[in-house]
């Protein structure tokens, strides 16, 4: 039975069966409307899915679960050196993040990930797929910037040639972490 709720009305579902329908949701790529009538109303579930991105809950779920694998694997919780890549994915819903990358000649979005060594994300940026990959790195590394907690042992940043130019001198002078350039 769910503990009860400290404010408003006594919450009627568990937070496995919470949990179940948001990763039901996410693993089929279905609309809310499409949750199988087996959980909770859909309206019930993107409810408590927009709360706990409104609080920041998913971040800190993700770190704490990136910084337990870093310690399992025998390394630091925080990482010393982190690579930064794009991924275009072709979209068809409309909005600001979507665009026609010229480069992969797609129609959509970009991912910009930040990972560590074992390849855990630990940061990500969704632009569309026309930003030139320097300009989404700044808005990458502006949201580490934001977060000291990732700049406590990071010494390092490895990035493609998408990333070269003036990003370099920026994360320097802002992070005071050297970008490296692999092309």
């Amino acid at each position: 039975m769910p503990e009860p709720s400290s404010t408003g009305a006594p919450r009627q579902h568990s937070w496995r069966i919470i949990l179940n329908a948001i990763f039901y949701i996410i693993k089929n790529g279905c609309v809310w409307r499409a949750l199988p009538h087996d959980f909770p109303a859909w309206e019930t579930i993107y409810h408590y899915f927009r709360q706990f991105r409104k609080t920041g809950l998913w971040e800190q779920l993700n770190t704490a679960i990136c910084e337990a694998v870093r310690e399992k694997e025998g390394k630091e919780p925080q990482a010393s050196l982190m690579i930064a890549n794009s991924q275009s994915t072709k979209s068809v819903e409309g909005g600001e993040k979507r665009g026609f990358g010229g480069g992969k000649l797609v129609n959509g979005r970009k991912h910009n990930l930040l990972v560590d060594t074992l390849g855990s994300v630990v940061l990500a940026k969704v632009t569309a797929a026309n930003v030139q990959d320097v300009r989404a790195g700044k808005q990458l590394f502006s949201a580490v910037a934001e977060k000291p907690e990732l700049l406590i042992r990071l010494e390092k940043n490895i990035a493609d040639g998408g990333y070269r130019g003036e990003l370099i001198e920026w994360v320097q002078q802002n992070l005071n972490v050297v970008l490296e350039i692999v092309l």
